[in-house]
């Protein structure tokens, strides 16, 4: 083989590696007598000969290309070296802080002009990718509160809830944490936007809170049921925001007899109103005991949550139990990188632990915990449910 031969081999994988396949295949299926040869000289010259180098990694070299492509306005050049940097291999990826830090160098050395349109684009590719959220004037107000002094743990409630779902947990943590819980479009306070609703959407919700409330994050994202869906959207949308997530009592795929359930639940909701369901509702939420226990306070809860759950309209209900029954998160799981904790009860017929165990399989070094509690767990169980928080927080990840 000869040296320009090996060179462009190297130069190849090397392309490949900066790049990725997909954006050099599409490049080499435009190759044609006309630029063949330029082809050729940019894989052996730009990616062996300098990009080969080894006195600086990919990851330096990302940096100064992007500096160099806004130098130069060359603005097709830069999106694609900024969609390569927030896809490439770990060692060498790129952050949107990182990038964002690129842009105001360049404003001081090469102009606000062209920093200005660096943000423009860079902003739409994080946007596209779901590293910002959505502009804000796209989304719902949203009804929250916030607690007591420390690192922030954000609470998302269950379908039919609202933030008084957590009164038990936020009790304890409170003691030693921030604690910012918020009602979901549609529920208790806020607002209800007409639907379809998506777990996505639900999930840029979740993130304009953190970003306007948290201070963008990242922080300890609790999810119970439909908020643990909410959860596992968010930790792959929106990874820089979560320190680590907690999906309880929830699923990460329905297949198509659960999917119909949640159908038939819907049509009766449209034609009968939310009180229709609420019995039923109630009887997979807690267990028969608890639903039972004056003394110790549940039936007051139990009261407490039907009647809240009696109030909500029809059409937010409908419209989040399709976010619910079309969730997938079997692929997107698996590039969650955070510390995950799920929790499962061991009496929940709504999402039995078969459900969690399913959810741990799919997230990278995700541990199981269960709580003798049905649906809503954190309800039945605060202490224990807190306890399996802290206890979380706690370990390094």
């Amino acid at each position: 083989m000869s040296e320009a031969d090996n060179n462009y081999q190297q130069g190849m994988l090397n392309r490949r590696r900066v790049l990725g396949d997909a954006w050099v295949d599409k490049s080499l299926a435009n190759v044609n007598d006309f630029n063949a040869e330029f082809q050729n000289l940019i894989t052996r010259y730009a990616w062996q000969e300098v990009w080969g180098r080894p006195a600086l990694g990919d990851k330096t070299r990302r940096l100064m290309v992007l500096s160099t492509m806004i130098a130069l306005k060359a603005y097709e050049e830069f999106s694609m070296h900024v969609r390569a940097a927030l896809d490439g291999p770990p060692e060498s990826r790129l952050t949107p802080d990182e990038i964002k830090e690129v842009i105001m160098q360049a404003a001081i050395y090469c102009g606000v002009p062209a920093a200005n349109h660096a943000f423009s684009v860079a902003e739409a590719i994080l946007r596209e990718k779901g590293l910002l959220p959505p502009e804000a004037n796209n989304l719902p107000r949203l009804h929250w509160l916030r607690e007591g002094q420390g690192p922030v743990v954000v609470l998302s409630h269950a379908l039919g809830c609202d933030l008084s779902m957590w009164d038990g947990v936020v009790a304890i943590l409170k003691q030693r944490f921030t604690v910012l819980r918020y009602d979901h479009r549609g529920h208790g306070q806020s607002a209800a936007p007409l639907g379809p609703y998506t777990m996505d959407m639900l999930a840029d919700d979740a993130a304009a809170l953190i970003q306007a409330q948290a201070a963008g994050g990242p922080v300890h994202f609790v999810g119970l049921s439909m908020g643990g869906m909410t959860a596992q959207s968010l930790a792959a949308r929106y990874p820089q925001l979560v320190k680590s997530i907690t999906i309880a009592n929830a699923a990460n795929h329905y297949n198509e007899a659960a999917r119909a359930m949640w159908h038939a639940r819907m049509a009766t909701v449209e034609a009968q109103g939310v009180a229709a369901i609420a019995e039923g509702a109630i009887q997979r939420w807690f267990t028969p005991e608890f639903r039972a226990d004056a003394a110790a306070g549940g039936a007051v809860l139990v009261a407490d949550l039907r009647q809240r759950l009696e109030k909500m309209a029809a059409a937010p209900y409908v419209a989040s139990c399709a976010a619910v029954a079309g969730i997938d998160f079997r692929s997107s799981n698996a590039g969650i990188q955070c510390p995950a904790l799920v929790i499962a009860g061991t009496r929940d017929e709504a999402t039995p632990v078969a459900l969690s165990e399913a959810i741990v399989s799919s997230l990278p070094g995700a541990r199981l915990a269960t709580l003798p509690a049905a649906h809503l767990s954190a309800v039945e169980q605060p202490a224990a449910f807190a306890a399996l928080l802290e206890e979380f927080f706690a370990v390094p990840g």
